[in-house]
């Protein structure tokens, strides 16, 4: 009886060990985000400032650069920001292979060129790659729009001049990406988003999150804005209602994107 029950205490402190140390590499790898930058610098400095709250959460991030971002952005700004591990291309031949050490990704710098190819399921480089298989499995995944919405302020200062058709075509690809799954922000509001989308999802279980989700697309979204443009009625479409000020200024594009996608638009 005696050697019996120290067979079930072995049996039991092994279980125990095996379990505590499964949970604790998954742990890790949760704690693990693979950022893909795009060659959009818009909003790169906001972006790794909200990066740089979630990286004193514990989060340690993986850095993938696209040909054009290491053409475009800055690489050291970003190393000393961020602290990352780069990626180098030759070290992940088969992003498809890679990508499974990470179970959230984020994109800070968008750029029109991406997300063209994400919606129309092109993946004919590691970028695109990692973005599509990322959406096909299912893993959590942040874009940050500012570079690939045609709403923003920036295309303007930048001296864009895109007749309307053009921008229908860009936002229907914004609207495939968040039908994919991905999730869609602003670098603004980067943090945030990560903490909701990734973060707080790994503190319930899937039917909790689900759950989650329904019940948020019940409740109101507040807007303090003085000017709501289409790009906050894109971002909050997961709402049926959304609360803007007695003075806010919503324009005509924001007012139809409400109305297809039966928003009600509700003035304190």
């Amino acid at each position: 009886m005696l050697k019996e029950n120290l067979e079930k205490m072995i049996e039991e402190v092994l279980i125990t060990y095996i379990a505590e140390r499964v949970m604790e590499k998954i742990a890790n790898r949760d704690k693990k985000i693979l950022l893909i930058f795009t060659g959009s610098p818009v909003n790169l400095d906001e972006a790794l400032t909200q990066l740089s709250k979630l990286g004193e959460k514990g989060f340690t991030f993986h850095v993938f650069l696209s040909e054009s971002a290491k053409l475009l952005l800055d690489y050291a700004k970003i190393e000393q920001r961020l602290h990352p591990i780069f990626v180098d291309e030759k070290d992940c031949k088969i992003p498809e292979l890679f990508l499974r050490e990470f179970d959230a990704v984020i994109v800070p710098t968008m750029t029109r060129n991406t997300a063209a190819k994400i919606a129309c399921g092109i993946a004919d480089n590691p970028a695109s790659r990692f973005l599509s298989n990322a959406l096909l499995k299912g893993k959590k995944v942040v874009i940050a729009i500012d570079g690939c919405c045609p709403d923003h302020k920036k295309n303007a200062e930048n001296g864009y001049q895109m007749k309307e058709a053009f921008k229908v075509q860009l936002r229907d690809n914004m609207k495939k990406l968040a039908s994919f799954g991905a999730y869609l922000t602003t670098a603004e509001c980067l943090y945030e988003s990560a903490v909701l989308k990734i973060v707080q999802r790994q503190a319930i279980d899937e039917k909790e999150y689900e759950k989650t989700v329904d019940d948020k697309r019940a409740e109101c979204k507040v807007l303090s804005n003085k000017v709501v443009g289409n790009v906050d009625i894109v971002i909050n479409s997961g709402y049926q209602k959304i609360i803007i000020g007695r003075n806010s200024l919503v324009t005509r594009l924001a007012e139809d994107t409400a109305k297809k996608n039966k928003i009600q638009l509700i003035r304190e």
